[in-house]
């Protein structure tokens, strides 16, 4: 059970993280083998206001992941059928500076970009030496989750970078605002601006990998995404991709739960797939066909509504 608890921790970080509440989510999709498990089923809907995970006959929790690769994949190498689609990349894990609490002489881990964060990003924060008057500091960069403890396995020290004061400084004046920027290509760059003296610099922390994207690559992947982002808004700024979801979201959460023939369900459901399937498509005609097929077998169930 302290498994599946710790499932819940990440839940409701993942939710904090976005300023979600359980009612705003609209589908739960779980992911690997332990999902077959009911009470990981069970407790997932609890935690999200009863709302049921995805049917395995409609995701395989097994193949799901390999399949949104696929799709990934399948974008950027622009293949057809896939122009309102877009996704985004989230920060495994935290990028951390190593500072001192001059209130109690611990060492810590701050994070300056936090775990979840969208990359590309860029976040900063100002830092001063213990020592005073201060003549020199040492940088230390991580990454990783467990802030009380530096020093656990699970954090990864990226580098150190040292800075002088040249001539040393009353502690008050040698403050550094130490900036993370993390790009698309992986690599984090450090740029340390000592304010009092206007002096800047900045260093480029790669970890390298044979699987790292080139500097063509990366400038394709970030076009292909802006542009498909941008015609995702504008598709879902239209009057059919709004209806589609509006009757996908009163089928979903406030008929399919309250029928008890298995049959009109799995109709309802199939309905569902067909709206999906034209919203994916971004045939405006399509999802207006497809809405308005699901609106009227909806009136066989007026009474749950």
């Amino acid at each position: 059970m302290p498994l599946v608890v710790k499932s819940g921790t990440a839940i409701d970080e993942a939710m904090k993280l976005r300023g979600l509440r359980p009612k705003d989510i609209d589908r739960v999709l779980l992911v690997g083998g332990t999902s077959k498990i009911p009470l990981i089923r069970r407790y997932v809907s609890e935690k999200l206001a009863g709302k049921e995970p995805e049917s395995f006959d409609k995701v395989d929790p097994m193949t799901c992941v390999a399949q949104g690769a696929a799709i990934v994949s399948a974008i950027l190498q622009g293949a057809p059928g896939l122009d309102n689609y877009a996704y985004s990349v989230k920060l495994e894990h935290s990028l951390c500076a190593n500072p001192v609490d001059q209130r109690t002489n611990r060492v810590y881990l701050d994070p300056i970009i936090k775990r979840g964060a969208d990359i590309p990003c860029s976040f900063n924060k100002m830092y001063y030496p213990v020592a005073d008057p201060a003549d020199r500091v040492l940088i230390s960069v991580y990454e990783g989750d467990i802030y009380d403890t530096p020093e656990n396995p699970e954090n990864v020290k990226l580098a150190e970078i040292p800075w002088e004061f040249k001539p040393p400084r009353p502690q008050k004046d040698a403050g550094l605002e130490v900036t993370f920027e993390y790009g698309d290509d992986g690599i984090l760059t450090v740029q340390i601006m000592d304010t009092y003296a206007g002096q800047k610099k900045r260093f480029a922390i790669q970890q390298a990998g044979e699987d790292q994207m080139n500097a063509s690559q990366l400038i394709k992947l970030k076009e292909i995404n802006k542009e498909l982002i941008n015609r995702t808004m504008e598709l879902e700024s239209t009057q059919e991709f709004r209806d589609a979801s509006e009757v996908l979201k009163k089928t979903e959460q406030d008929v399919i739960p309250r029928i008890e023939n298995p049959e009109d369900k799995r109709e309802l459901e199939e309905l569902c797939r067909q709206v999906r399937q034209a919203m994916g498509s971004g045939d405006k005609k399509k999802m207006e066909e497809a809405s308005a097929t699901l609106n009227d077998r909806l009136l066989n169930y007026a009474y749950l509504l």
